[in-house]
């Protein structure tokens, strides 16, 4: 499906440097949506992260001369990829989201971590990428090692945990999605997309379900769902950048270190 498309160049230790830092953004947003659920809600956490992120795409366009030009942003021969690429992110943000304040911090983010093992999965089904046998086994020592750290019996099957697994789907779907499109466009057009679908698809949730007076606006609030979406856009930002420069199977198993 992407064989006539020039392939990104790679650089390994580039993209290993770009993925510990994404690390170290997703398990700092993961800790401040945490603090901001005790004042907001999920669905306005999700549109205020996203609200932060769109804002920080627009500045770094507007002042940063490498940037493409406002006008270019949505300017795309592969608009379906970047609506699917949206679509997974943002039905992974909410899984995510609902996951970590339904849950504890460490359950929840360690179930959503695991999609790094749909990743060549999806990679199969979608791409047509071919599993090597070792790889295989890679996914059953993953999955049993979460199982080892996850405890079975303490809250890993209850209903809830199939949401930010689902999530973990969702995430995967995003992340190959986003490799393919590097074949064709700028990080900053992926982002484009994504941050602006985050923005409507939010908008909309809290205009028809959020009960605003149950949401309580101060100081710490504010401050705490500003920096879940600060470190959002920093780890989306990085991801992406990382995924331009190695493969997403290559990646994936970086991204366990977040939950450390």
């Amino acid at each position: 499906m992407i064989q006539h498309l020039k392939r990104p160049q790679k650089n390994f230790l580039l993209a290993i440097i770009l993925i510990l830092l994404a690390d170290i953004m997703l398990a700092a947003q993961a800790v401040f949506v945490k603090l901001s659920s005790t004042y907001l809600s999920t669905n306005f956490i999700c549109f205020a992260r996203s609200f932060v992120n769109l804002v920080m795409l627009i500045f770094w366009v507007v002042f940063a001369a490498s940037a493409p030009k406002f006008s270019q942003l949505f300017q795309s021969d592969y608009k379906k990829k970047h609506f699917l690429r949206s679509g997974a992110g943002v039905a992974a943000l909410y899984c995510f989201y609902y996951g970590i304040n339904e849950m504890s911090l460490s359950s929840g983010t360690l179930l959503y971590y695991t999609f790094p093992i749909f990743v060549p999965l999806v990679s199969r089904l979608w791409l047509r990428v071919q599993i090597i046998p070792r790889m295989w086994w890679g996914i059953g020592v993953a999955f049993m090692g979460i199982l080892f750290i996850f405890r079975p019996g303490s809250g890993l099957f209850e209903p809830v945990a199939f949401i930010p697994l689902l999530g973990a789907v969702f995430g995967a779907i995003a992340v190959v999605s986003m490799r393919t499109l590097h074949f064709s466009d700028p990080w900053e057009k992926i982002m484009a997309y994504y941050f602006t679908a985050s923005v409507v698809v939010t908008a909309l949730v809290v205009l028809f379900t959020a009960d605003f007076t149950q949401e309580i606006f101060n100081v710490k609030s504010v401050l705490f769902v500003t920096l879940a979406g600060v470190f959002a856009a920093l780890f989306q930002v990085f991801l992406t950048l990382a995924s331009k420069w190695a493969p997403v199977r290559f990646l994936s198993p970086f991204i366990y270190i977040s939950f450390i």
